[in-house]
This record gives structure tokens, sequence and C-alpha cells, in this order.
């Protein structure tokens, strides 16, 4: 076995390795993955084993961008911007390998701010709706409470009719006024007894409030 070989083999896969590791360091922390990509973009600069590296760098690139501050990507950007012109420095005849790997970073980015901008709105859409659901469940609370206070007016006012027509059944020495004051009282008692159930109805529902003969109250209570 030739030992050029073995040993540029062997400097491919440490390389290759580190770009792995940092790949897979992005499920544990970002800022981890990015050091360790920093590290492997070095090595793969002085040992010249970068091939591997068109496909994991743009990849880093598109998912540093997507997860971490738009300062932090272009930092990393700005990073792996300039190190295929340290391996242009160092090997002066890869001068294709920049030419190949600077497009597919650039359009990893851009790829990588479309798709985050478009997650940014989705969820500022998602918490527009949710806002207007709050204010609208907000609003039929709001009318169901104006709803209730009415009816208590109502039913408060119908007792007191009642009342002052039963003390006037009670002093009255004719017949006549006394059965008037009955009618008076037995009809604004049922009145009061549906406005009860309405208020009950109300109060337990988040729907429209109805009368017993599916008549809709409106906020004054009619």
């Amino acid at each position: 076995t030739d030992p050029a070989l073995f040993v540029s083999f062997a400097k491919a896969v440490a390389v290759n390795a580190t770009f792995a590791l940092a790949l897979g360091l992005l499920w544990v922390r970002t800022r981890y993955a990015v050091i360790v990509s920093i590290v492997a973009m070095t090595l793969a600069a002085f040992t010249g084993a970068y091939l591997y590296s068109l496909l994991i760098i743009p990849l880093l690139v598109g998912l540093v961008t997507l997860t971490e501050t738009r300062k932090f990507s272009l930092r990393y950007l700005c990073i792996t911007g300039l190190w295929p012109i340290l391996i242009i420095v160092v090997r002066s005849y890869d001068v294709g390998f920049l030419i190949i790997i600077i497009p597919l970073v650039a359009a990893a980015y851009f790829i990588a701010i479309f798709v985050r901008k478009f997650q940014e709105q989705r969820e500022a859409d998602r918490e527009r709706i949710e806002e207007l659901r709050r204010k609208q469940r907000e609003a039929v609370e709001a009318e169901r409470k104006a709803i209730a206070r009415d009816l208590h007016d109502i039913v408060a006012h119908d007792i007191t009719v009642i009342s002052m027509q039963a003390k006037a059944a009670g002093f009255s020495g004719d017949p006549a006024v006394a059965q008037a004051a009955l009618k008076v009282i037995g009809a604004t008692s049922k009145e009061a007894l549906q406005d009860l159930r309405v208020l009950l109805n109300v109060l337990r529902s988040d729907g429209q409030a109805t009368r017993l003969d599916g008549s809709i109250v409106d906020k004054a209570g009619n």
C-alpha cells in the first residue's frame, strides 16, 4: 500500500467525519455545530479534502439561517464566503471549487431566508387570527353581560309592579279594583318568569338569548 495514498485517505476521512459531526450537532446546539464546521473548513483548506463540503456547507448555512438570528447567520455566511478564498490562497489551482461553492452557499442562504420569512408570515397570520377570535369572544361576552344587566332591570321592574299591585289589591275595598290588580299581577308574573328564564339562558350559553316562544331578545331586552 502506498503510504501517501493512505495518508491522503486518512485526512479525507478525518475532514469528512468533522463535517458530519458538525451536521449532527445541529440537533444538539447550532452554535456548537458552527464551531465544529469552522474547524472542519480549516482542516479541509489545508488538506485539500473538501469535496464532501460541497454538500455539507450549503446545508449548514441554510439550517443556521433558519434557526439562528439574522446577525449570527450573516456572520456565518461571511465565514463560509471567506473559506473558499482561503482555499484559493493555499491551493491556487483550485479556482473551480470557488466557482462552485459560492453559488451553492448563496442559494442555500437565500432559500433559507425565503422559508424563514414565509414561516414568520404564517406565524403572524396565526397570531392575528387568534387575536381576532379573542376579540370576538370578548365582544360576545360583553354583549351577553349587557343583555343580562338589562334583563335584570326588567325583572326587577316586573317584581316592583307585582308588589305595588298586590298592595293595591289588599288596601282596596272594591272587588273590581282587586280583580283588576290580580289580573295585572298574573300577567306581570308570567312576563317576569319568562324574563328570568331568558336571563338564565343568557348566563348559561354563548348563543343568542331567546324567549319561550322562540323570539330573540335584543340588547334592550325586547
